[in-house]
């Protein structure tokens, strides 16, 4: 039997006004993400290497939550 393989992806669920691309860099979503129209949270593949930035995101986030 093979191994099944891991996979390359995290998923996060992650406010409208920004989305990580794969190479982790933040960036501004809200024209470029098609269900950030219909004000759904996205639901966004990163690689793994990624999910440290978005924690620090999170924090900058929670930390202004009354802007957004």
């Amino acid at each position: 039997m093979r191994r099944k393989k891991k996979p390359k992806f995290l998923r996060f669920e992650i406010p409208n006004e920004f989305y990580l691309n794969s190479l982790g860099r933040i960036e501004n979503a809200k024209n470029t993400l098609e269900k950030a129209k219909k004000g759904k949270k996205e639901v966004v593949f990163l690689k793994q290497g990624a999910s440290y930035q978005w924690l620090k995101l999170k924090k900058i986030i929670d930390e202004n939550k009354s802007k957004y």
